[in-house]
């Protein structure tokens, strides 16, 4: 397996097969019923730190410390894709039509494919995700804010505070309506996607939150 500490997780959608992104710079794909390796896929120059799976089943999106998003092909692992920025990517999502590539970036911006970004962050973009719809992004930062983002327009929509540090990690529920969020604050907590009101929090963990899903 992995000689380094795995990073990034990712599930495909036809679930046959595990991604995984790992300290040691490379990707594995595994067969999830088995726990084979199937494939390692090898090019990044650094710590792999976020794995997307393409909606089509086709294609793997990762990004790294070296500073780029590689696009795989999911069945040959062949590089198919590099799109290099000036600093570490963090954060990774594609959109459901698979047309947009959605990168979060250690310099606070957020990237779409090559041309646009999303300026708003006064810190490392941490989390990135895309609504069902395909209509908004949400992101997460060590601003200790969420951003909500039109994703055609590129316009910022509203910006969601509660957190008390910096927010590492975030989801959009599979109906589109909530994002869940956790934090350096160790609180999980739950807003309404539209408003932007804060829902509910959870409370319990001695650590920060790093992972949610």
């Amino acid at each position: 397996g992995h000689s380094d500490w795995v990073y990034a997780v990712a599930i495909s959608p036809d679930n046959q097969v595990i991604v995984s992104g790992s300290l040691d710079k490379t990707i594995k794909i595994w067969h999830l019923d088995t726990g084979e390796e199937i494939l390692t896929l090898k090019g990044h120059l650094d710590t792999v730190c976020t794995i997307a799976i393409s909606h089509d089943n086709k294609t793997i999106i990762s990004g790294s410390k070296d500073g780029t998003i590689k696009i795989w092909d999911l069945l040959s692992g062949q590089e198919i894709g590099n799109n290099i920025y000036p600093d570490w990517i963090y954060a990774v999502a594609v959109s459901p039509d698979n047309q947009t590539i959605v990168g979060g970036c250690a310099n606070g911006i957020i990237y779409l494919n090559k041309t646009d970004k999303l300026l708003g962050h006064s810190g490392c973009v941490t989390t990135v995700a895309i609504s069902p719809d395909g209509q908004k992004i949400a992101s997460g930062s060590i601003d200790e804010t969420i951003k909500v983002w039109d994703l055609k327009t590129t316009q910022e929509l509203r910006t969601l505070k509660g957190h008390i540090g910096g927010v590492n990690c975030l989801t959009i529920s599979p109906d589109g309506k909530k994002i869940i969020s956790g934090g350096n604050d160790k609180i999980v907590k739950v807003w309404d996607l539209d408003t932007g009101k804060n829902l509910r929090n959870f409370s319990g963990h001695l650590e920060a939150i790093l992972a949610i899903a």
